[in-house]
């Protein structure tokens, strides 16, 4: 069995009721999304058996038909993935066209039993980007793209099925996304919405940003962009997944605390696993032991604003930064001591930090506002996050089994998500071959 997976049909999603015309405003962080790929998510789901406490379990085709009219309904609220972006005459700037374009709805077929997948706990294969659109798509080329597209894949015997789901980050990141599909999931089984999405993007606008002064027109930065397509495909990546059970994930905050003197505060979960993970990727890499690694974390910043958005806030309202540490030191030191690094790093992520850095992006080159970082340093990077109401996308057939990231693109970038179990934490990992050779064979890696 090769995971084929066979297209059957393809429709187009619209809001179930037409929603008002409009160009909506994009800060200029949604814009700079526009040079990179679309995220794509994939979740297991069984279809409940005739024996299940169910009374009538639905047929796969009436499922599908009311995921269709769950995401038609969802659509209303939120409607700007049903629009399109163009690039404003004039200044070129994007701006969302919010006309109800749709959503394309794609309906697939594959060729291996879904129990085979469940028996090996959803462990990543390579046919698994064949669950989810888009992903040849490198960044945004021109308003005929869609913002989000779906896919639904079914298996022989309708044992199963997985919702693929491929997003634009120009339109909104990992928080508006889990909102969303959790919101699909509760207009498909006709209860009310948990949460209303907020679309207020003009908080990110220039008069609330702290603006550095503007750089020549000449001054085109350090190459950044012509950078990423030479390193496109560049590494021998491989793929993984790795899950952390909660006893794991509580062992190594143990461990991390009691490392460190009582002034420290407790180390959260992110902040303990990350630790673990960095040490132990940097110490099977080549790299010399002066040599820096930096190891990136995305903050969801809409409670750390001041004012904060509301939770609901629909868009993009992250920021990334780095911790910086030589080898030498992140093999001589605790491993509440790496924790800590983590730590002070999303300490400092603050209303400031935010503004300041959307406000070089609304005003400098990209290339510029990137201006003295090393990119040659080993990187690591946590995208996703633990705290996603991933198990709460529940389209009436209850929670998923699991969720997955189809192809990850960047070397040492890593998709976290929460487990099954509460606490438990699932992290997809993709490294250079030989380096993902060599922390599969380290013993302490996932046994401490």
């Amino acid at each position: 069995m090769s995971g084929t997976v066979r297209i059957e049909s393809t429709c187009i999603i619209r809001p179930i009721s037409p929603t008002s015309p409009q160009h909506m405003f994009l800060p200029s962080i949604d814009s700079l999304w526009r040079w990179f790929h679309y995220n794509q998510r994939i979740l297991f789901y069984k279809f409940p058996s005739s024996s299940t406490s169910l009374s009538s379990p639905p047929s796969s085709d009436s499922f599908v038909s009311d995921l269709k009219r769950g995401l038609a309904v969802a659509l209303v609220e939120f409607f700007p993935w049903a629009g399109r972006v163009f690039e404003r005459p004039g200044d070129g700037r994007l701006t969302l066209d919010c006309n109800d374009a749709g959503v394309p709805f794609i309906e697939a077929q594959a060729d291996l039993p879904f129990s085979i997948l469940e028996s090996d706990g959803f462990r990543h294969r390579s046919f698994f980007r064949n669950f989810a659109p888009h992903g040849e798509i490198s960044k945004w080329t021109g308003p005929d793209l869609p913002l989000l597209s779906v896919q639904v894949t079914r298996f022989p015997a309708d044992e199963g099925f997985i919702l693929g789901v491929a997003h634009s980050h120009i339109v909104a990141d990992g928080t508006s996304l889990w909102h969303f599909l959790k919101s699909w999931g509760e207009c498909t089984r006709g209860v009310p919405l948990s949460m209303h999405p907020v679309h207020m993007r003009e908080a990110f606008g220039p008069d609330n940003l702290i603006l550095p002064p503007p750089c020549a027109e000449e001054d085109k930065g350090n190459g950044f962009f012509e950078m990423l397509e030479a390193d496109s495909g560049k590494n021998n990546l491989v793929q993984r997944d790795f899950h952390f059970t909660s006893e794991m994930v509580t062992k190594l905050k143990q461990m991390a605390n009691d490392s460190l003197s009582a002034e420290h505060k407790p180390f959260s979960s992110l902040q303990a696993v990350t630790a673990h993970i960095w040490r132990h990727v940097i110490a099977v890499t080549d790299l010399d032991k002066n040599e820096k690694s930096i190891f990136f974390v995305i903050a969801n910043m809409r409670s750390r604003l001041n004012p904060p958005l509301p939770e609901g806030y629909f868009g993009n309202a992250i920021i990334r930064d780095g911790a910086i540490a030589r080898k030498e030191e992140l093999q001589g030191e605790s491993l509440g001591a790496t924790a800590l690094r983590i730590k002070e790093l999303i300490d400092s992520l603050d209303d400031t930090k935010t503004r300041s850095f959307y406000g070089k992006v609304e005003v400098l080159p990209f290339e510029k506002v990137l201006e003295g970082i090393d990119f040659s340093m080993f990187s690591l990077q946590v995208s996703s996050s633990p705290r996603f109401p991933v198990y709460d996308v529940d389209f009436g057939l209850g929670k998923p089994l699991c969720a997955r990231c189809p192809f990850i693109h960047g070397a040492g970038e890593m998709m976290w998500f929460p487990g099954k179990d509460a606490g438990s934490i699932d992290i997809g990992f993709a490294l250079p071959k030989f380096i993902m050779e060599k922390l599969e064979q380290d013993d302490r890696f996932l046994h401490f």
